[in-house]
């Protein structure tokens, strides 16, 4: 009977760089060795994506699970071991084979061929897969070592992004970095508005617009627009006054973290500088206050931020108040607009300068909310369907939670026998033999408890539990009696459990705004008037331009 394959290929960018893995070499080595095989290829995928991502979760790897659930597929191709997995622990090559051996599938590798499913098989691919992970730590540790000798020389060359007006002249060891002819012009202007002309960070993105500058990164992103985060970052940095840093963070585990200060290595680079130390401290001195204006500004408690998007285009929908701007005369207008308003010009949202009333949406979606636990029988049943659709996100996490404990007794019973034949074994060499191969086991078990522990704790997090059902019937008891009202924090923490979620519409025929609530208790978006009974006169705000 002829086989029915899938060839995965999988790539990351270092890779590609050091060993010449490209996608198209790993799909036409899988072509040739299917065609040797008289496999049938009824699917062909391929991810550019850290080996450390779960198959599950990649974009194309997850199409394999669906094709195998389905019956689709008799076999699996891989270009090589590794390109399962270059996790530090090997789980997702244990997990995954086992996935497809449970499903009576194959797994294959153009270089060594079929992975046999015994304990002496499972060892010799765990040992393949944890060499990879081993050459992938030596590569890296080799790379920052070299980077760090680098940076102790004051020689700036080294590999990352390079700041946005500076350009990398040279390759390797001889790179070396200079001002950007075609930019550093604007990195100027940036520091002389600011600085000088006192110009906001939202000033200067629109005056750069309008002489029809792009900023950093617009081809990729295809939004040509001068965020404040964008020009905040270059006004941060303090190459521009005549120095930069490494080790300013260093990957741990496969998280990249920061480091203290004080463990930075500064590299002078007096010919990239445009200020002077002491312009460069005034400016973050400003940025610091504008920052801390800002928290300042925020604390007045808008209920539902973080649960709102606009109906249109689908940005988040934030609060603002207008009005006095003295404490002595609060009479402030509270609303939610869409986040489009902060680039006015430069965004087709028709809704970018609605303002809708905070209290009154606060009251009508509060009321709506109240209806909903109103009765004990009916929230007893919306409880259950809550349970009912978050069983369904946990799937395919109890799935995966299930294969672990499956390896986990695997490797207890491999670990009993290992131990039997230690306790049996006379010769020197074989023992050793068998103390490796038992090493190599209880590694592979801590791993698998590990990752054990975090399904759960990710399965508790999405499930409904008991608790979860008692808070949420508690807080509907206090709702129904009007006692011991919830403060702003309970509402959102209940928001939170019932997963609400809010998008704002304005017809601009009728003139009337509505918000549009859902949540785990009411799926189907049900449409709120904030205009209906006592209409409150409300206005757009008319966003001026710097």
């Amino acid at each position: 009977m002829i086989k029915r394959a899938i060839l995965y290929a999988r790539v990351s960018t270092d890779e590609q760089a050091e060993k010449g893995y490209s996608l198209t070499t790993q799909l036409a080595a899988m072509r040739e060795y299917a065609k040797h095989r008289h496999f049938q290829v009824v699917l062909e995928l391929a991810d550019d994506c850290s080996g450390s991502i779960p198959i599950r979760d990649r974009p194309q790897g997850k199409k394999i699970y669906d094709y195998i659930d389905r019956k689709e597929a008799d076999a699996v191709l891989l270009f090589t071991n590794d390109r399962t997995a270059r996790d530090d622990l090997v789980l997702e090559y244990l997990l995954f084979k086992s996935f497809l051996y449970d499903r009576g599938v194959e797994l294959h590798y153009t270089d060594t061929g079929l992975d046999p499913y015994t304990m002496e098989g499972n060892l010799v691919g765990y040992l393949r897969a944890h060499q990879a992970t081993a050459e992938k730590n030596k590569i890296r540790e080799r790379t920052c070592r070299g980077r760090n000798s680098k940076a102790m020389e004051g020689n700036v060359g080294m590999t990352g992004v390079v700041p946005y007006g500076i350009r990398k002249v040279g390759a390797k060891k001889d790179a070396q970095w200079q001002w950007d002819p075609d930019t550093i012009q604007v990195v100027r202007w940036i520091f002389e508005w600011y600085h000088h002309e006192r110009l906001s960070l939202g000033a200067i993105g629109v005056r750069l617009e309008k002489r029809g500058i792009k900023p950093p990164m617009s081809n990729r992103s295809g939004k040509p627009y001068w965020y404040a985060q964008t020009i905040r970052s270059i006004l941060q940095n303090e190459v521009w006054a005549g120095v930069t840093y490494w080790g300013k963070s260093r990957v741990v585990g496969h998280k990249q973290v920061k480091q203290p200060r004080d463990q930075w290595t500064a590299i002078p680079v007096p010919h990239l500088a445009i200020v002077s130390h002491e312009v460069f401290n005034a400016i973050q001195v400003r940025l610091q206050e504008g920052i801390l204006m800002s928290r300042r500004r925020a604390r007045w408690d808008y209920l539902l931020t973080g649960f709102s998007r606009c109906g249109v285009c689908g940005r988040a929908v934030a609060g603002g108040r207008s009005g006095a701007i003295s404490e002595r005369h609060p009479n402030y207008w509270y609303f939610y607009r869409c986040t489009s308003h902060t680039v006015p010009e430069r965004e087709s949202c028709p809704q970018y300068n609605i303002c809708f009333s905070a209290e009154r949406t606060h009251n009508v979606v509060w009321h709506w909310i109240e209806g909903l636990v109103a009765d004990d029988a009916a929230l007893d049943v919306g409880l259950e369907e809550m349970a009912k659709r978050r069983g369904n996100e946990t799937h395919s996490l109890e799935e995966r939670q299930a294969r672990v404990i499956s390896r986990l007794a695997e490797t207890k019973k491999s670990i009993d026998r290992l131990t039997a034949r230690i306790a049996e074994e006379n010769d020197d060499d074989v023992l050793a033999s068998f103390e490796n191969q038992l090493s190599q086991i209880k590694a592979q078990r801590a791993g698998l408890q590990q990752e054990k522990e975090k399904l759960e704790k990710s399965i508790n997090e999405i499930d409904v539990t008991p608790e979860l059902k008692d808070r949420i019937r508690t807080k509907a008891a206090k709702i129904r009696a009007r006692l011991n009202c919830p403060n702003g924090k309970d509402r959102r923490e209940l928001f939170r459990d019932l997963r609400l979620k809010l998008k704002f519409y304005y017809n601009k025929d009728t003139g009337e705004r509505t918000v549009e609530a859902s949540c785990e208790l009411c799926p189907d978006p049900e449409p709120l008037s904030l205009d209906a009974d006592n209409k409150q006169k409300t206005s757009t705000i008319v966003l001026r331009s710097c």
